[in-house]
């Protein structure tokens, strides 16, 4: 409760959208990467992708939105460990999967974008599909065209048998998080039609 009324402040006050990845309340829930495992984080992307310091500084202006806490980091500067994170699983996911052959996203439990936005600075995907939250769909689309403005996103319907096939279905935890019979309803008019899952 605490956390979505958070979510609608930012949505309904310019104020709180400007300081909305400081709040308490929303912070227990989305960004709390600690200062060491974002080191951790920087340290193994350094490590594995060749182009890890490159994403980061492709994706610097989602440190812009909503005032995160930043932390200074060897080779990097002032970022916040939340980015850090974005950028190993986006690169991870790249790694994984051809993105030659992806086209097609949909991310159930976006937060407030920054997945998607990390995502668009290594590829433009035709159609990024937002499950989650109406609040927290909401305030995903504001963050992303606060960060790239030629971004389009649409808010699917999980409810819906309707759904389009995507080529990757992402969850990062929150798929896991949701109770059973909304899983199912999940796995049924979304999961099952992507071709791909992280």
């Amino acid at each position: 409760l605490f956390y979505l009324n958070s979510v609608q402040r930012s949505l309904t006050n310019p104020k709180s959208f400007s300081n909305f990845r400081r709040n308490f309340d929303y912070r227990e829930v989305l960004e709390h990467v600690s200062y060491s495992l974002g080191n951790r984080y920087l340290v193994l992307g350094q490590e594995r992708y060749p182009d890890f310091l490159d994403i980061l500084a492709k994706s610097q202006n989602i440190d812009e939105v909503g005032n995160p806490v930043k932390f200074k980091f060897m080779n990097l500067g002032l970022c916040s460990p939340t980015r850090i994170r974005y950028a190993y699983v986006a690169a991870e996911m790249r790694d994984i999967f051809n993105f030659e052959n992806i086209h097609k996203i949909a991310e159930i439990g976006t937060g407030y974008g920054g997945q998607s936005a990390v995502l668009q600075c290594l590829k433009k995907f035709s159609t990024y599909t937002i499950y989650d939250l109406p609040e927290v769909a909401h305030l995903t689309q504001r963050f992303l065209n606060q960060t790239n403005s030629t971004f389009v996103s649409t808010i699917g319907n999980w409810e819906s048998s309707n759904e389009i096939h995507s080529d990757l279905i992402i969850s990062n935890y929150a798929f896991s998080e949701l109770p059973r019979g909304i899983q199912e309803v999940y796995l049924k008019n979304v999961i099952s039609k992507a071709s791909r899952g992280y």
